[in-house]
C-alpha cells in the first residue's frame, strides 16, 4: 500500500492524489493480484508526503520499487521514531525517578514489546511516529508546557486520527486552568500546526483531503486486523481479520 500511495503522489502530483483512485503500478500488479481492500487513499497528508518524498529518493537512487532495500527504506522513519520513543521513556523516567535503573527498566518494557518490532520493521506501519508524537504531547503537558504539548498533539492527529482518544484528556485539563486566552493561543497553535503540517495542501487551498476524515469512519469495520488481541482471543477464530460483528454473548451482538 505505501508503495503504491508513494508512487501515485510522485507520479501524479501530490496535492491531487485525494482526487482519484490510486494506479498500481505495472511492477506491482503481481505483488496485489490477490490485495481484496480498496487502495483509495485513506491516511492524511503527513504520511502521504512521507511516502512522497521517500518515493522521490528511491527514484533518484534508480532502485526498483519491488526491491527489498526500498522496502527497508519505508520502515526507516517507523524504526527511527521508536528508537526515539525509547530514549524519550527513559529520559522522562529518568528526570521523575533520579533512577537511572528505573529509567532503563521503562525504555526496555517498550523495547522488548514484539508489537514494536512487529508493527515497524515487520509489517511497516507508522503508529510509532504518531506514538512518538503522543508522548511528547502528554510529557509537555505534565510539565505544564501547554501551547508545546497541543502542537506535539495536533501533529499526532494528522498522523493517526485515533489520537482523538485523548482529547478529552487534554480538554478538561485546559478548561481546568480556567484561563480562556489559553484556550485561544492553544486553539491558535493547533491551528498554524495544522496548517504546516499539512503542507503544500495548506498554502495551495487543496483541502480535498478533509474529506478522509469523514469517511474513514468505518473504513476498517475489525476489531481485529491482524492484532490477535483480546477480542481475537475471545472469538477464538482461525482468521487474521475479525469483522466487527463477531462477539456474541448469548445470542445477544457485543459491539
Amino acid at each position: 500500500m505505501w508503495k503504491i500511495w508513494g508512487y501515485n503522489a510522485a507520479e501524479y502530483d501530490l496535492i491531487n492524489i485525494y482526487n482519484k483512485l490510486p494506479e498500481v503500478p505495472p511492477e506491482l500488479a503481481v505483488d496485489t493480484a490477490n490485495f481484496q481492500q480498496d487502495v483509495a487513499v485513506n491516511y492524511l497528508p503527513p504520511t502521504i508526503n512521507l511516502l512522497y518524498r521517500l518515493e522521490k529518493i528511491r527514484r533518484w537512487l534508480d532502485w526498483p520499487i519491488t526491491s527489498l532495500k526500498f522496502t527497508v527504506m519505508l520502515k526507516l522513519p517507523a524504526i527511527a521514531a521508536d528508537l526515539i520513543t525509547i530514549w524519550l521513556i527513559g529520559h522522562i523516567v529518568k528526570e521523575r525517578t533520579k533512577k537511572y535503573s528505573a529509567a532503563l527498566l521503562s525504555a526496555s518494557i517498550y523495547a522488548l514489546h514484539p508489537t514494536i518490532a512487529f508493527l515497524s520493521a515487520g509489517f511497516g506501519q507508522v503508529d510509532s511516529i504518531y506514538t512518538l508524537l503522543l508522548v511528547l504531547a502528554v510529557w509537555q503537558l505534565t510539565k505544564n508546557k501547554f501551547l508545546s504539548s497541543v502542537a506535539w498533539l495536533t501533529a499526532a492527529y494528522f498522523f493517526k486520527m485515533q489520537t482523538m482518544a485523548v482529547f478529552p484528556l487534554f480538554i478538561f485539563i485546559f478548561l481546568s486552568q480556567s484561563s480562556i486566552w489559553l484556550i485561544v493561543k492553544a486553539a491558535a497553535v493547533g491551528l498554524v500546526t495544522a496548517s504546516l503540517i499539512n503542507l503544500p495542501f495548506s498554502v495551495t487551498g487543496k483541502f480535498n483531503f478533509l474529506s478522509s476524515i469523514f469517511t474513514n469512519l468505518g473504513h476498517f469495520p475489525v476489531i481485529s486486523s491482524y492484532a490477535f488481541n483480546l477480542w481475537w482471543i475471545i472469538v477464538a477464530a482461525n482468521r487474521s481479520i475479525l469483522s466487527d460483528d463477531s462477539l456474541y454473548l448469548l445470542g445477544i451482538p457485543l459491539m
